[in-house]
Formats: structure tokens, sequence, C-alpha cells
């Protein structure tokens, strides 16, 4: 965890990507990497202009809320629903820093926020809201 909060972003993309093979393989490491404040690290990445480590941040996301109802309402209301209004917003498009991202990262987001809604009413409501979002996610 330490490592993907590295300045070299090569780096920090093969960290993310480590722990994305790490946690789909193992509860126990989803469960010690949410104690040692891995969801903070996770939402500050989702702002991140380097396609590679943002589409490993989705990974990481996909593979904590498959299947599970905890993990995704833990990560949906975590910090006022930090990832859920990350995930809109590059939905929106080139919004972090001009960039255009691949259609995998677009397809990522559409499926966790799917996720989100069907087991977190206020990441719905939040969505409802945003219009723009709404259309593309339908």
């Amino acid at each position: 965890m330490h490592t993907m909060k590295s300045d070299n972003q090569e780096l920090a993309a093969l960290a993310t990507s480590a722990l994305v093979n790490l946690c789909s393989y193992s509860p126990d490491i989803k469960q010690i990497f949410l104690t040692k404040k891995g969801l903070l690290v996770i939402l500050e990445y989702l702002n991140s202009k380097k396609e590679i480590i943002l589409l490993n941040v989705l990974r990481l996301i996909q593979v904590f809320i498959v299947k599970s109802e905890q993990f995704t309402k833990k990560i949906a209301e975590e910090r006022e629903q930090e990832s859920v209004k990350s995930l809109l917003k590059i939905l929106h498009g080139p919004c972090i820093g001009g960039v255009i991202f691949s259609p995998a990262v677009y397809f990522y987001v559409i499926t966790i926020l799917r996720q989100m809604i069907k087991f977190y009413a206020q990441a719905k409501e939040t969505i409802i809201r945003d219009s723009e979002s709404l259309k593309i996610i339908i």
C-alpha cells in the first residue's frame, strides 16, 4: 500500500495491480487492506490522470464489491460518497486534467456504479440528481 502512494507512477500502477491480484484470492487480504486505511488510498487515486493507475484502482474496487453488499456500502458511503462522486466525474468526460480515458475505464465505472445503486440507496439518490450521468448509466 505504501508503494501505491509512491511518486513513481509506474511503480504505483504495478503495486495497485498486485493488490488486485492479492485481494482477488483472499478475503483476509481484503479485510487487512481496509483496516489499514486502504480505502483512503483508493479514493485518492480515483482522481488519477494516469489511465493505468485509474484502471487498476477501478479493478481493485470491483474486486472488493463483487458479490459483497458490505464492501459495496462501505466504499460508497466513505467520506460522504466520495467514490460515487469521483466515478460520476469520470463519466462526465475529460474532467480530470482534460484526459479522455479508454472504453475499459468507462465500463468499470458504470459496472461499479450499478453495483452501488443495487446495495446503497444514497448512491442511487446521488446518481439520480446527476441527470447527465444517469443517461449514461441507463
